[in-house]
């Protein structure tokens, strides 16, 4: 006799927030300087950091053009950080959401990854210097 058990796919959703979106653009010493940041939340699965990295390379390798800094954020879905939320009042980010959800900031500087920052009441609590 064999037992066999199924183990749930677990999916994660990532939605992002276009009002956090940033894009900077200047000279510096007659090049052009670009700085860009862009936040999303996840639905369902916050701890599968796998999935996440595997979502911030993909989404980093299709959208950092020749950036000089490049972030991704990412915070957990709540009652208080969603997307309504957000909208309807923008400062949530910065009272609630930077000290209560946010889990992850990614960052590449001139196209090489820097670090992946693991957050925790807004404090960091782990920095990893490689993806694998």
């Amino acid at each position: 006799m064999s037992i066999v058990t199924c183990k749930k796919l677990s999916k994660i959703n990532f939605l992002q927030i276009p009002s956090l979106s940033l894009n900077d653009v200047r000279i510096d010493r007659g090049e052009k300087v670009v700085n860009k940041a862009e936040s999303f939340l996840i639905q369902r699965n916050i701890d599968d950091v796998h999935k996440i990295d595997v979502y911030a390379k993909a989404y980093n390798d299709s959208h950092n053009n020749n950036c000089a800094h490049f972030d991704i954020l990412f915070y957990k879905e709540s009652s208080k950080t969603n997307l309504d939320n957000i909208k309807l009042n923008p400062r949530v980010v910065d009272r609630y959401s930077n000290d209560n959800d946010l889990l992850y900031q990614y960052e590449w500087i001139r196209g090489k990854f820097a670090a992946r920052l693991k957050f925790r009441n807004g404090e960091i609590v782990e920095m990893k210097q490689s993806l694998e």
